[in-house]
């Protein structure tokens, strides 16, 4: 990142991502490798700034994955960027949605600080920080001079638990909170994810009763 941004503007380009993933993830496709480099910015002549998700190139298609794929996840560690990696990935774990949502959490904090959440020389460290070590908080006070939103600072925790059931449950209900929080709207970030939690269980067990499971 060019520099850290302000709640505003981090929450505003992050929002137009969680949207772009929400689609990508409602075909069943992860991207897996979300990072800085993969979102393009770009300003429009209206001065507002509109974010792009590329590079679908190691994307995961979680239906009908029968094409020999397991080749590609068989080697989960070498896959995806370090810093950006969820815990679930790093181990090789089957990846869904929230493995996304975590690499957002990491490019929320380098965009409100400047800095990634976990760094070391040393890849292995990297990966056992994700894995164990405690997230560091957002600073009192952000770029701009005003300190972070009660809402964002519940949120930036939410989209770094290590353990992805902790996480938003889909980037749908992300973007959604991005959105107020890039208009300085008042928004209650738990009420927000336990509601998204319950209906996409509620579809989880409508679809077993559906197909017989």
């Amino acid at each position: 990142t060019q520099g850290a941004l302000s709640e505003e503007m981090a929450c505003g380009i992050l929002e137009q991502v969680t949207k772009a993933l929400a689609e990508a993830h409602s075909k069943g496709v992860i991207h897996r490798d979300l990072k800085p480099k993969n979102i393009r910015v770009r300003e429009l002549a209206d001065g507002e700034l509109q974010a792009k998700v590329l590079d679908f190139g190691i994307a995961k298609v979680l239906e009908g994955d029968e094409s020999g794929d397991d080749k590609l996840t068989g080697t989960g560690m070498t896959l995806g960027t370090p810093p950006y990696m969820s815990p679930e990935q790093i181990v090789g774990e089957p990846v869904d949605a929230r493995a996304d949502l975590y690499s957002v959490g990491c490019i929320l904090h380098e965009l409100l600080t400047g800095k990634i959440p976990f760094s070391s020389t040393e890849r292995r460290q990297v990966f056992l920080m994700h894995m164990s070590a405690k997230t560091p908080e957002l600073p009192k006070t952000l770029v701009d001079g005003n300190p972070p939103s009660s809402g964002l600072i519940e949120f930036h925790k939410a989209l770094l638990q290590k353990n992805k059931d902790l996480r938003p449950a889909s980037a749908k209900v992300s973007a959604k909170i991005f959105r107020a929080l890039s208009r300085g709207k008042k928004i209650e970030v738990s009420k927000t994810l336990s509601e998204a939690l319950a209906e996409v269980r509620a579809q989880t067990l409508k679809v077993r009763h559906d197909t017989g499971e």
